[in-house]
């Protein structure tokens, strides 16, 4: 009764701020500096810049579509199925003010309001290098989409743990995405002698069974950093292996992408990387997908001991259509680990969770994985569409999903904190609606940020109660309580499911949006 009390009273202090039309300086370019422009800039990976209002208003249309598909910014995987360490992604807020920004004309606003366009960081950002090493030079000689790979010997004659990674490309405008694996077998090396040119063209891995996979680089992506006293193996006489994704449009150009490592010092434990589930192994039958047919298949894999999961990466080939990964503890409710519901072999990542994940000796990993070979696939690469089965061509599929994880486990491991800003480094200080005459942002802070019960919102003494409004991934609107206590508004009656939430605060017209991390 006192809760239902306390709710009715709130309701009676809400007031109905007045939208604003937002603007350029004051609203937007602030959720693409933060978004989008890691990738949208002179030089970057992109046809077209979004550094200036100018360039922008150029391309209004093609943003306002992008986003409302959820084409852009590239983030395939669910944020309401599970959140990840650094996501990138708008939230409905973010996508519903670019839209109104568009319809009312795409306004600039006053220019000095306009935040400054954030620097571009094209060198180490992972500090003093234990080993640094550069393909050789490769101009594309053909018009045509390249999958290449270039063998860099690390001439390491003992075995390191690779502790922080960083790929740094020669060529933004030429460089799609690049996978990096460790191999000691030699095998990629003949390959590369056996090719004319520098590196040889491999679309699925490396040509060695025997590669392990390191990680990736995508445009606006972040190096891969392991914890304190973690690493990865690289074997004795290991080289690495790079493959490279140059799109068709790259004919004439020239890359020399570089990689970055650093090594770990001192006791260390062991990061392993491996294809868990799998299509040999694990699957629950052959990976076949007959012509015009949509197909489902699912794999599974008891892990014996304790674990601990840093990340996943899940992996198809073009006629995939969706991936779900979860694991089965032996008591308690299922795990989700992440939901790729449109699946895009262009915009493939590793996600890393904000804390290590801890699963217990003999639960269950499992993977359910949907193949469209129908011409209804746009990126089927036979039309009409034949059989198709398991390998590592264009034409091939795979199911495989990498883990990176550590055995034995600790319970001290999940306290290990990954990544714990729901909101990229700046946006927090940018109002997604802003009235022109307010003089500042507006100073809100929100607490526990991720939470699993409550959370405090603190705002200004001077404010009266404003509204509250709770939205998950797909802009469903759900229901929140607040208590005010002097300049604080204890938010409850959250949602139970794990996910990303999109929190808007409305105050006598102005309107301030930001991200709640519901924990499992």
């Amino acid at each position: 009764m006192k809760n239902a009390f306390a709710f009715l009273f709130l309701l009676g202090l809400i007031s109905t701020g007045q939208a604003q039309t937002p603007t350029w300086s004051d609203n937007v370019a602030c959720i693409v500096y933060n978004r989008c422009y890691s990738c949208h800039y002179t030089g970057g990976p992109t046809p077209f810049s979004l550094k200036t209002y100018s360039e922008a208003f150029l391309v209004r249309n093609a943003m306002k579509s992008a986003v409302q598909a959820r084409r852009m910014p590239p983030w395939p995987a669910d944020p309401s199925y599970r959140t990840h360490a650094h996501e990138r992604y708008l939230t409905q807020g973010e996508i519903d003010l670019i839209k109104n920004w568009v319809d009312a004309g795409a306004p600039e606003g006053n220019p000095n309001n306009a935040p400054n366009p954030p620097a571009i960081n094209t060198g180490s950002q992972i500090g003093t290098l234990s080993w640094s090493g550069k393909m050789s030079d490769y101009v594309n000689p053909l018009n045509q989409e390249d999958y290449r790979c270039f063998v860099i010997p690390l001439n390491n004659a003992q075995a390191v743990y690779l502790s922080a990674m960083e790929v740094i490309p020669g060529n933004r405008e030429m460089v799609h995405h690049c996978l990096v694996y460790a191999d000691n077998t030699g095998i990629p090396a003949q390959l590369d002698a056996n090719d004319p040119l520098p590196g040889y063209t491999n679309f699925g891995g490396t040509g060695s069974q025997d590669s392990k996979f390191l990680g990736g680089w995508v445009p606006g992506g972040d190096p891969i950093v392991y914890p304190a006293g973690m690493g990865m193996k690289l074997e004795p006489n290991s080289s690495l292996v790079l493959q490279m994704h140059y799109p068709i449009n790259t004919q004439g150009k020239l890359d020399s992408t570089r990689v970055n490592l650093k090594f770990a010092t001192g006791t260390t434990r062991e990061v392993m990387n491996m294809p868990i589930l799998n299509h040999i192994t694990t699957i629950n039958q052959p990976l076949v997908i007959p012509a015009n047919t949509v197909r489902s298949f699912t794999a599974d894999y008891t892990i014996p001991y304790n674990t601990t999961l840093l990340s996943i990466m899940p992996h198809m080939h073009l006629i995939g259509k969706s991936m779900k990964i979860y694991a089965l503890p032996p008591v308690g409710d299922t795990i989700p680990l992440v939901n790729i519901p449109n699946w895009d072999f262009s915009w493939q990542g590793t996600y890393s969770f904000r804390k290590p994940l801890i699963l217990p000796a003999n639960s269950v990993l499992k993977a359910e994985a949907v193949y469209d070979n129908t011409t209804n696939n746009p990126n089927n690469p036979s039309n009409p569409p034949q059989t198709v089965t398991a390998g590592e061509a264009t034409t091939d599929e795979m199911l495989i999903a990498y883990f990176s994880f550590l055995i034995p486990s600790f319970a001290s491991d999940a306290n290990i904190v990954i990544d714990v800003d729901t909101v990229p480094p700046g946006i927090a200080q940018c109002m997604v609606l802003s009235n022109p005459d307010f003089p500042e942002a507006t100073p809100l802070k929100l607490y526990p940020n991720p939470t699993s019960e409550r959370a405090t919102l603190q705002i200004p003494e001077s404010w009266k109660t404003p509204e509250i409004r709770l939205t998950d991934a797909s802009g469903r609107e759900l229901p929140v309580s607040s208590i005010r206590i002097q300049n604080e508004l204890l938010l409850e009656g959250l949602p139970c499911s794990p996910g990303m939430y999109t929190l808007t605060v409305r105050h006598e017209g102005q309107h301030w949006i930001g991200r709640l991390s519901i924990a499992p």
